[in-house]
């Protein structure tokens, strides 16, 4: 028994000595028809029409959004709008009420949504590159958002577009 208690003591030390970096998610970087991002591995392109990127791992998912500076002058945005008029507009045609979060470089929101009677969380990030602008969701299940929020964020910032 007390061999047991020493090899349990050691465990737990090894643990709050490495701390949670046991098992924190492997990170790829993908590149995606005009950005490029750094997230988990295990995350697979799949075909989604209503994007124009869709990745799904095990655990969440990532999309992104490409539009165009001519195809939003129709609803009077242009290469000079503020991302945060972007951001807001995105907000509205969805029919939210969420509040942007403009903070570490970073534009966005967070919302929840349910769908088939599961609920999701998503942070949706706004990003204003030399011809577009993006709209790049990251969601998982709403009972996992305290495990993913800040990997979402971490992953945010590793967001860069073709030149």
């Amino acid at each position: 028994m007390k061999k047991f208690i020493k090899i349990l003591v050691v465990f737990i030390f090894t643990v709050l000595l490495c701390g949670c970096s046991l098992f924190e998610t492997k990170t790829k970087d993908y590149s995606l028809k005009g950005l490029h991002v750094t997230m988990g591995e295990d995350m697979e392109e799949k075909k989604n029409d209503s994007f124009t990127s869709y990745l799904e791992g095990k655990r969440y998912i990532f999309t992104s959004l490409k539009e165009t500076f001519d195809s939003v002058a129709i609803v009077g945005l242009s290469e000079s709008s503020p991302l945060v008029d972007y951001t807001k507009l995105v907000i509205e045609n969805n029919g939210l009420k969420e509040k942007i979060i403009e903070k570490d470089n970073l534009t966005y929101f967070k919302y929840t949504s349910t769908i088939d009677e599961v609920k999701y969380f998503y942070m949706a990030f706004t990003f204003k590159s030399k011809d577009s602008f993006w709209l790049i969701n990251f969601a998982c299940l709403d009972s996992e958002k305290k495990t993913y929020e800040a990997k979402f964020i971490e992953w945010a910032k590793t967001i860069h577009f073709d030149k």
